[in-house]
């Protein structure tokens, strides 16, 4: 058993025997939560389908229906979700890529809103990188066809401090796995 506290706004509890002093769990309001075996299903049921009815919630997870409501408030407004729209490029007939960006020098936030201003039609995501010697930027981007997402490249390729330009289009995605994740935060 032991008590998670992350970024001082998050306090989990992996037990219900638990046996904790003032000490051990610091409360930041407004929207302090103990993630319990309960919360963290809860949270599970939303990553899965965040459609999902509390009551529908309360079945599976056969907890009061107002103890799921109430919970469910708590962390939707804690923000430690983000419920978000999502577009599907494919469904408006557009095909969708990452950028690869290498940036030998100079200022990589500056590039990075310079192809966000020139391309802000394409652009769905700039990113900074660290780790690969040769990639700082990824622009992930929709496009037409080969022609527009060329354009898009050769004018990235003719800033300045802009070394190289690679491309790779996104086919299919085959999993998301964001409630994979909740198992390595509360193990």
């Amino acid at each position: 058993t032991r008590i998670l506290k992350i970024d001082k706004s998050l306090t989990t509890k992996t037990s219900k025997t638990d046996k904790r002093t003032p000490d051990d769990v610091t409360y930041y309001e407004p929207f302090s939560i103990i993630f319990d075996k309960i919360n963290i299903r809860i949270l599970q049921e939303l990553l899965k389908n965040h459609d999902i009815k509390s009551s529908e919630i309360s079945l599976r997870l056969k907890v009061p229906p107002s103890t799921i409501q109430r919970r469910r408030t708590r962390i939707e407004k804690s923000e430690f979700l983000q419920h978000k729209y999502e577009i599907d490029p494919k469904k408006f007939a557009l095909r969708s890529a990452d950028l690869f960006v290498d940036i030998s020098k100079g200022d990589c936030e500056k590039i990075a809103k310079e192809i966000l201003n020139k391309y802000r039609k394409n652009i769905l995501q700039v990113r900074l990188e660290w780790g690969s010697s040769k990639v700082n930027l990824i622009a992930t981007v929709v496009y037409k066809d080969t022609d527009e997402i060329f354009e898009i490249m050769q004018h990235i390729r003719r800033m300045e401090h802009v070394e190289n330009v690679e491309w790779s289009e996104i086919v299919k995605t085959v999993l998301k796995n964001d409630s994979g994740i909740l198992q390595s935060i509360f193990e």
